[in-house]
């Protein structure tokens, strides 16, 4: 549940729609759960979709999840974050960039670093560039 500008909109719905508005986080499909009005929350919708337990994407047959390591970007991140997701056998990295999809010089550095090789006999780390935004 995300909970922002009085508005409670479902987790699995919101979305982020400017990389640089303060008020950006909408649920421009399904619409918002409900409202806080006087501090006090009020519902005018559910969400009916299975989840958690129910979900149809059951992992619990899975003996080993991959290695997946998060890097977090900020201005003048260091590279050698990179080099120890490939020291440490990573399957693949996620780059928790700053808005407006930017990539800092040193961590575009160690993108291409782990994106060509070096990893477990030679192979390339995945790696995918996205901005979630609709507007």
């Amino acid at each position: 549940m995300v909970v922002l500008n009085d508005r409670i909109g479902a987790a699995r719905f919101v979305t982020k729609t400017n990389a640089t508005s303060l008020d950006t986080f909408r649920a421009p499909e399904e619409g918002y759960l409900g409202v806080v009005v006087g501090g006090k929350p009020q519902f005018e919708t559910r969400v009916d979709k299975i989840h958690t337990l129910r979900s149809v994407f059951d992992v619990r047959q899975l003996k080993v999840l991959p290695k997946v390591v998060i890097i977090y970007g900020y201005q003048d991140d260091p590279e050698y974050m990179y080099d120890a997701a490939i020291a440490h056998h990573a399957d693949g990295i996620i780059y928790a960039g700053t808005g407006a999809g930017s990539v800092s010089v040193r961590s575009a550095a160690g993108i291409k670093k782990s994106a060509a090789g070096g990893h477990r006999g030679g192979a390339s780390l995945p790696y995918r560039q996205r901005r979630r935004t609709a507007g």
